[in-house]
């Protein structure tokens, strides 16, 4: 009986693999007793917990969003919280333009977090946003209400959310110091916010480029957002460079799948896996027109 009620309390705090162990004990003890059918059928209800429990842990970790911003995803019981420091402001978000220049692009990464409370696969919660310089201007925060959910089978979850909408214009001075003309809230509209992950363990360990900007050098102009093109700084000497990739490498496949027909989301879920794993890449490397393809070992 000491086994059985072991288990029992074992199993309401939540520690299944020590509760199935002390009911299987019960069960070699007493094989013939009265209750060991409802023994064997509580051990199948705790392994669908543990099952349970693991795959809720393991959402654990870094998320990227569909336009290329780093999340991490921490959990407290059924309590999630998703944080990034580098989330893109879109031209949908925050128009800043500048007297006589015009309509001036927001380089600068923002905060955001996500506090939610999740039941089963679903959730709902909060989304704020931290100000935003554009250019003298500050752009004040941003909050919403949120609901979503997560998508296991298919490593996404998606987060529904209303997002306001700003023009900041910047005064152009020519006698004294440039000055904000001023900030204004023209609406707020519907945004679904889709992230991939958890990131797997193993990757090319370098600074990965194109998530939020391209350019391809010389006098070309720099074209902001995902552009459907990936690539890669290295550094001679570092394990990426010993893994086979060169500096300015551009990635045109991972495992098959063109880049091009990716978010920046999905192409960085892709370059990811468990450490040690095989990827296959197709690559275009600077100065060159051929197309080399490498497996690299995630690192």
């Amino acid at each position: 009986m000491a086994w059985f009620n072991l288990g029992k309390a074992q199993g309401l705090l939540g520690r299944y693999a020590d509760a199935i162990a002390s009911y299987r004990q019960y069960l070699v003890v007493a094989p013939g007793a009265d209750d060991a059918q409802r023994v064997r059928d509580e051990i199948i209800k705790l392994e669908f917990r543990q099952e349970l429990a693991a795959r809720e842990k393991g959402r654990a970790g870094t998320w990227v969003s569909h336009d290329g911003a780093l999340y991490q995803l921490t959990l407290d019981a059924n309590r999630m919280t998703l944080k990034t420091n580098s989330r893109p402001v879109r031209e949908d978000e925050v128009v800043s333009t500048y007297s006589l220049v015009g309509s001036v692009p927001i380089t600068i990464f923002s905060q955001a977090e996500y506090q939610l409370v999740l039941r089963g696969n679903r959730f709902a919660g909060t989304w704020h946003r931290s100000p935003i310089p554009a250019d003298k201007c500050m752009v004040p925060p941003d909050t919403a209400d949120v609901e979503g959910e997560l998508k296991d089978r298919e490593n996404k979850m998606l987060l529904r959310h209303e997002r306001s909408t700003f023009k900041a214009s910047t005064q152009m001075s020519l006698l004294g110091d440039d000055a904000c003309a001023g900030v204004a809230n023209v609406g707020r509209k519907p945004v679904e916010v889709v992230l991939f992950g958890p990131l797997g363990k193993g990757g090319v360990a370098t600074e990965i480029t194109g998530l939020t900007q391209w350019w391809d050098g010389g006098l070309s102009a720099i074209q902001f957002g995902w552009q459907g093109r990936m690539g890669v700084r290295v550094k001679e000497g570092s394990p990426a460079y010993a893994g086979g990739l060169r500096d300015e490498d551009e990635f045109l496949s991972i495992d098959g799948v063109p880049v091009k027909g990716l978010s920046a989301g999905e192409a960085m879920f892709r370059l990811h896996g468990p450490l040690g794993s095989p990827v296959k890449l197709d690559i275009r490397r600077q100065g060159s027109a051929e197309i080399l393809s490498i497996i690299f070992t995630r690192i």
